[in-house]
């Protein structure tokens, strides 16, 4: 490209306004007249060969998610343990939950799962399968929210989640450890880092009483409470926080 406007008698139309980009920053416009041949040529070549405009390499995070209103939620990224290599019991052997006890059942391709809360509290983010399907479940005790994510991007990418210890109005924030992105947990949009403007494909999950799940599915899979985490599973650590105190 350079080359080819190099060739002896290249001329630049005055009239032609060119745009020099950076990335992270707006397009700063440049008058070719106020250059000579070889420079201006120079500069188009380069206007060619430049990255995509602002809005297409760094898009604006989805309208009310701003980075800024981020604020720490007491735990370092990972303080809260993401389960990323989970075991299930069957159903009938699911002896440690209550009947009215809430739990999120999960059905893909004739397979039912259920992630009880109890566990969830504690560690806020599943990353599993269902009948070969990667999925997130998750879960955000100051808000009481359930959601269950495809973890696979419609470019193929598999992303697993863990915890960024942060709020985004009281929100659990979520990161991919492929790219750092953050991403809300009610919505499942990334906000910040490589992936902002994407969008997990929410599943369609249930937060139900047990007793409820049992009764619809007897064959469900069950998270079981052998985590691999020493954790007081049916103890609610945020009592003051629903307490208002």
């Amino acid at each position: 490209m350079v080359r080819s406007l190099l060739l002896e008698g290249a001329t630049v139309d005055p009239a032609d306004v060119l745009l020099a980009q950076s990335p992270g920053r707006a397009a700063r416009p440049i008058d070719v007249r106020s250059l000579g041949p070889l420079a201006a040529a120079i500069a188009l070549a380069v206007a060619a060969c430049s990255p995509p405009t602002n809005d297409e390499a760094n898009p604006a995070p989805p309208a009310g998610l701003d980075p800024d209103d981020v604020v720490s939620g007491g735990p370092p990224p990972d303080g809260i343990p993401s389960i990323d290599d989970p075991a299930f019991v069957e159903a009938r052997h699911a002896d440690f939950l209550a009947p009215q006890e809430p739990v999120i059942l999960l059905e893909h391709a004739g397979l039912q799962k259920v992630y009880p809360i109890r566990i969830l509290m504690w560690h806020e983010i599943v990353n599993d399968e269902v009948a070969g399907l990667p999925v997130a479940v998750t879960y955000c005790p100051l808000c009481n929210t359930g959601v269950a994510f495809r973890r696979e991007l419609d470019d193929g990418r598999v992303l697993d989640f863990g915890t960024t210890g942060k709020l985004l109005h009281s929100n659990l924030v979520m990161y991919d450890r492929q790219t750092g992105s953050w991403w809300v947990q009610a919505t499942g949009d990334a906000f910040d880092g490589p992936l902002t403007g994407r969008r997990l494909e929410a599943l369609p999950a249930q937060m139900v009483a047990w007793a409820d799940a049992r009764g619809r599915f007897a064959d469900a899979l069950v998270l079981s409470p052998d985590t691999g985490f020493d954790r007081d599973y049916g103890r609610n650590p945020y009592v003051h926080y629903d307490g208002g105190r």
